[in-house]
């Protein structure tokens, strides 16, 4: 990772999760200072550069092309890569599974309606009428309790992306 410093990477889109808050959280977190970048040549050797280069695909045609060193896509995206373009790639890190999306409920909302509602969110991964619904939705696979409950689990967030400016 050290080799990154003084390099220019490739992330996505400024609001992208995995195609950008994690990885920069991640860069951040590790001790790297992270900067937005239009070349290489402007780059602190104390830094690492970033480009927003639109999308995953073109964050892989940067790094393949030699425009960027590295970057960073959702996993959905590395693995639907041709093997030719695997082959040429190397993962560095991983950054860690976070909830991606919330539901919410008033409320006001009956406890029974509430108890259903999950039970019905929960249980859509298990057709394929649910699934193809999910996966419409932002390309949701599946729906599970927060793992910190609702409090720690954006306490978490929060202090996972207070360094991502």
């Amino acid at each position: 990772m050290d080799g990154l410093r003084g390099q220019l990477i490739a992330f996505a889109e400024p609001d992208s999760t995995s195609g950008f808050f994690l990885p920069k959280a991640f860069l951040v977190s590790s001790g790297f200072t992270a900067s937005e970048r239009t070349t290489a040549s402007e780059i602190p050797s104390s830094e690492v550069g970033y480009i927003i280069s639109g999308s995953d695909e073109n964050v892989v045609s940067f790094v393949l092309h030699g425009s960027a060193v590295g970057g960073a896509l959702e996993f959905d995206a590395y693995d639907g890569l041709k093997a030719e373009d695997k082959d040429q790639l190397k993962v560095l890190a991983q950054t860690q599974d976070i909830p991606r999306s919330l539901m919410m409920a008033s409320p006001t909302m009956s406890s029974a309606l509430h108890d259903r509602l999950i039970s019905l969110l929960k249980a859509a991964g298990q057709t394929e009428e649910g699934k193809a619904v999910m996966k419409s939705a932002k390309k949701t696979g599946q729906f599970d309790d927060l793992p910190l409950g609702p409090d720690g689990t954006m306490k978490f967030l929060q202090d996972l992306f207070a360094p991502v400016e």
